[in-house]
């Protein structure tokens, strides 16, 4: 394909015209990047794909910050509506909304949910293939196939 910003479905291969995103849907995407673009708050959106649940404790030791800058990010997490808490006595446990990752990974690569998209770019496409069963149990199977690359390091 010759012009690199065009949108592709993976299932036909027809290419999209080229529509310049509206302001709202751009709007929207440059706040959720400002939001994963912190790396603290990256981290944390990973650990809990990767565990289903955390609580705060255990994010603030495997993260290395303090229990106040992890509140922190989990306060701005859960107010953009990508993570949700569940009070157990007297700890808060968290996990990620997936439905909020899809939407926004919809929106992202111009698709409905169900439907696999990419971007091509000059050099590398990137991907979407929308869950069957779940991220995160679709991501801890595969950690578990013996002909899986081994993960690019730790969280």
């Amino acid at each position: 394909m010759e012009n690199n910003d065009q949108f592709e479905t993976l299932g036909n291969q027809i290419p999209q015209t080229e529509i310049a995103p509206s302001r709202d849907l751009a709007g929207e995407l440059i706040e959720v990047f400002r939001l994963l673009a912190d790396e603290t708050r990256l981290r944390i959106l990973l650990l809990l794909l990767k565990t289903g649940e955390l609580n705060v404790r255990s994010l603030c030791e495997r993260v290395n910050q303090s229990q106040p800058a992890v509140s922190h990010h989990l306060s701005i997490l859960r107010l953009a509506g990508f993570i949700e808490r569940r009070r157990e006595g007297k700890s808060n446990y968290y996990h990620v909304v997936q439905e909020k990752l899809e939407v926004f990974l919809c929106s992202l690569f111009r698709t409905v949910p169900g439907r696999a998209s990419y971007l091509q770019f000059q050099d590398f496409q990137v991907e979407y293939h929308p869950r069957v069963s779940g991220i995160v149990e679709r991501s801890a199977a595969t950690k578990q196939t013996p002909t899986s690359a081994p993960s690019p390091g730790n969280v």
